[in-house]
């Protein structure tokens, strides 16, 4: 595009020599035309840019809580275990001691050996809901690596556009700066009207 627009500029130089200053005038003006309308395209397309940049930074933050939140969760998760670890190394023991007496401990043992089952069971419930949380917390793990590739493609891009508007502008400025010069050096004895671009 700054290629095209170098030579736009070429072209009008061209014109200049060959139509005369009246020539040149109007497609300087064109030129000028043209680039501010680029100027702005440019500028809402940053804004758009900008925009999705703070939906994207908002999604990585919520991200990363939730992140944390499931860590946090692990952890209790993870606690949880040892101590219904804990509780089944308990009750195993007691199931050992009470098999001496077995009159008196058929009941104690039917108990002992249901909770047994049970702390079983809520291990390997607690296991795979602890499964569960990692699975979880590394597919976090990586959209937020993917979200933070996609902040930092943003943030080139936008980059990008803030350098072409500058050179954009600087363009603008100089022809604006021609135009002005041709207005001055404007014959007044010429039969020909000073252009309108003249009196902005």
């Amino acid at each position: 595009m700054l290629g095209r627009s170098i030579n736009v500029v070429l072209a009008a130089v061209v014109c200049l020599a060959a139509a005369g200053t009246g020539g040149a005038t109007l497609v300087y003006q064109e030129s000028v035309d043209r680039l501010s309308e680029r100027n702005q395209e440019l500028r809402e397309r940053n804004d758009s840019l900008r925009t999705e940049l703070n939906e994207t930074q908002t999604e990585l933050n919520r991200t990363e809580r939730q992140y944390r939140e499931l860590n946090q969760s692990l952890d209790t998760t993870r606690s949880d275990v040892d101590q219904v670890a804990g509780e089944l190394s308990e009750a195993e023991q007691n199931l050992q001691q009470t098999r001496g007496s077995l009159e008196d401990t058929r009941q104690q043992l039917s108990r002992s050996q249901q909770r047994v089952n049970s702390l079983e069971s809520r291990v390997v419930e607690l296991r795979q809901q602890r499964a569960n949380l990692e699975q979880n917390i590394q597919s976090i793990q990586t959209e937020n690596e993917q979200l933070n590739e996609r902040v930092q493609t943003l943030e080139r891009r936008n980059q990008r556009l803030e350098n072409e508007i500058t050179n954009l502008e600087g363009r603008i400025d100089l022809l604006e700066g021609r135009l002005d010069t041709v207005c001055r050096e404007w014959p007044d004895d010429t039969e020909k009207p000073r252009p309108t671009e003249c009196s902005r």
